[in-house]
């Protein structure tokens, strides 16, 4: 009698299992197991001021108050609790950003499943893995893939209103989408495209017969939500005389011309290698509008937003390539289960090419240029089975291991490092002047931040090491030789020691 209601249970939760644990379980059990985080001292330069900035807010230190920032308050706040908890360690970090990678993945399978269902979701997962840049930075210390992670939380949230028509799913997507905002502000572009989604499907469901207060009330609630929660939690983390902070350093970095006239800073560059996802995706979108699976508009506008502001935007880098990847991935998970489908078809049957046959012959090839050619990148030569030797406990290059020992050795007696490298003194688990705290090159290049308020901050601060290693500031160097004895140096870093605290 027990047997068909156990059974039961067993494949409901076999099929929970598989539809939304299996996946972004095993991409993080790969990653954590074969690609080799541990032993990258930084994955770019953000890592060392988002770990900064949050090790300042743990201790005490006020977000742009204290600490100068560009950026939106969100993710600090979050990682400066989770490293309160957990220790100052960039490992816990690391696992932090691969759980939001793990969101992403999560988030754009059931987008996927949804909108075409679980063999398409199945290619979505594969194509996401192998997007160029995904898989470094789904565990680097960035605010790139947490905030596209909620935006495409917010996207789901959306497609599930659109389903059952039930209002907490609008209250969802655009708390999700505020959270985003408030994590990096490259996703706002995306409120305009969801309300007008939004009216568009309400146009329809309506099918003609409505009053103009039973049109826009879906959009009007989410528009509401999406404001007051994004302008109140914004207010009480930024505050309002704060705001010019997170605005003028990338409005001055557009006007830059070391910028504009740079090609290597354009997104086009860091979307060369995504072509064959690009082809699969014009594919999907144009196959989506004729079997009418309309929701796959949200990811098409999504994609050809980004691109369109992207490109006029300079400086660009490898996370906001994957503002446009990720929304196209998924966009190419229904050809891939087409392309499936008509290496069948076409062995049965002779003829004519439809322009069915003729959309599904381009995702063919287009899966077939995203699996087997444009190799310049790979995410699968990122991963190895070998373990990687590590020094001093720390796996990492001997040249930073060289710093961080002669760092340690003075650190009990260092209440302060001035660095254009953050990332050494978190390493180190000291402090950098919290105006000090983000010396990005955009802040550098852009003016805002110069080689005499770097000096003014010595005189202030009296820190007992110095070390440089991204930008060339001969005055600065020429400052220190009264008070400073230079101990290391190679082709890369200078590290400096006041001379009260040097012992030889």
């Amino acid at each position: 009698m027990g047997t068909p209601i156990t059974n039961g249970r067993e494949k409901r939760w076999f099929e929970f299992f598989f539809t939304h644990v299996f996946f972004p379980l095993v991409f993080v059990l790969i990653v954590v197991s074969f690609y080799p985080a541990r032993e990258k001292f930084e994955i770019g330069s953000d890592e060392g001021i988002n770990l900064m900035k949050a090790m300042l807010v743990q201790r005490g230190y006020s977000l742009y108050g204290d600490i100068w920032s560009d950026q939106p308050p969100l993710f600090t706040h979050l990682l400066s609790a989770v490293m309160r908890t957990f220790g100052n360690r960039i490992e816990v970090a690391r696992f932090v950003m691969l759980l939001f990678s793990g969101l992403v993945l999560w988030a754009a399978f059931q987008i996927t499943r949804l909108i075409w269902g679980f063999s398409s979701a199945v290619f979505v997962a594969v194509f996401i893995f192998l997007l160029p840049h995904f898989l470094p930075l789904s565990v680097a210390v960035m605010i790139g893939i947490p905030a596209i992670a909620m935006a495409l939380l917010s996207l789901l949230a959306l497609i599930m209103w659109h389903r059952q028509r039930k209002s907490h799913w609008l209250v969802l997507s655009a708390a999700a989408l505020g959270l985003s905002v408030l994590t990096k502000l490259f996703t706002g572009f995306l409120a305009p495209i969801f309300v007008a989604g939004i009216l568009v499907g309400e146009y329809v469901y309506l099918e003609g017969s409505f009053t103009w207060w039973k049109l826009l009330r879906p959009a009007f609630v989410w528009a509401s939500i999406f404001t007051v929660f994004t302008i109140a939690l914004g207010f009480l983390l930024v505050g309002p005389s704060n705001i010019a902070q997170l605005l003028e350093v990338h409005l001055r970095a557009r006007q830059v011309e070391e910028y504009r006239d740079q090609v290597l800073v354009s997104i086009n560059i860091h979307l060369r290698t995504s072509i064959p996802f690009f082809v699969a995706a014009l594919a999907g979108m144009l196959i989506s509008v004729r079997s009418k699976r309309w929701l796959a508009l949200y990811l098409a506008a999504w994609m050809f937003v980004a691109y369109g502001l992207l490109y006029f935007n300079r400086p660009a880098w490898e996370h906001h390539a994957l503002l446009i990847t990720i929304p196209a991935a998924i966009l190419a998970g229904y050809p891939g289960v087409k392309a499936v489908n008509w290496v069948r078809d076409a062995i049965r049957a002779r003829g004519p090419l439809s322009v069915d046959k003729t959309l599904e012959l381009m995702a063919l090839l287009s899966i077939f240029l995203v699996l087997f050619t444009f190799r310049s990148y790979d995410a699968t030569r990122s991963l190895t089975a070998k373990p990687v030797e590590e020094t001093a406990d720390l796996a990492i290059g001997p040249n930073q291991d060289r710093v961080l020992r002669r760092m340690a050795r003075y650190a009990p007696r260092t209440n302060w490092v001035v660095t254009d490298v953050p990332m050494y003194a978190f390493r180190t688990g000291l402090p950098v002047p919290p105006n000090l705290a983000v010396f990005s090159q955009k802040r550098v290049v852009s003016g805002l931040l110069t080689e005499g308020q770097v000096i003014d901050t010595v005189d202030e601060y009296q820190p007992e090491q110095v070390i440089l290693g991204r930008f060339k500031f001969p005055a600065l160097e020429g400052h220190l030789q009264d008070d400073y004895y230079l101990i290391y140096s190679d082709n890369e870093v200078k590290l400096y020691v006041r001379k009260d605290i040097y012992s030889g």
